[in-house]
């Protein structure tokens, strides 16, 4: 859903770089999803704490919520940073214009990426809990 939502945004806001819209709006989604998940061994009662995994879980219904309302939300910030003129990066005129798109959004990308890292942050350190949860909680 993030990605969809990002291109189909970028694309109603008439922003040239759609498909970097979508990628952030990806990589919003994965990066405010928990850093451990529990899984049950097969044949056994225990959970085990695995780190790193994308559970089905957070990808699945469950998740749909959060993939609309981050890829609405980092899109938009996207785009808005894009605008930007200070946080473009002039590589000179000889670069090929598809080149120097695309350095033009990575400074956008990166602070985009880090404002929904640092909110995932402070949920997990003092919340205990992560933006998926807290959105499914919230519309239960």
């Amino acid at each position: 859903m993030a990605p969809t939502i990002g291109y189909t945004l970028a694309t109603n806001k008439n922003f040239s770089n759609k498909i970097m819209a979508a990628i952030v709006a990806l990589a919003s989604l994965i990066v405010i999803m928990p850093n451990n998940i529990q899984l049950m061994k097969a044949g056994t009662q225990k959970a085990i704490n695995v780190t790193g995994g994308l559970s089905f879980n957070n990808l699945g219904t469950t998740g749909m919520f959060a993939g609309i309302i981050i890829g609405l939300l980092a899109t938009a910030m996207f785009i808005k940073l894009s605008k930007v003129k200070r946080l473009k990066i002039n590589l000179g005129e000889n670069i090929p214009p598809a080149v120097s798109a695309s350095f033009n959004n990575m400074i956008p990308a990166i602070l985009t990426l880090s404002f929904f890292a640092l909110i995932s942050m402070l949920l997990s350190v003092f919340g205990h809990t992560n933006l998926i949860k807290l959105i499914t909680d919230l519309i239960q």
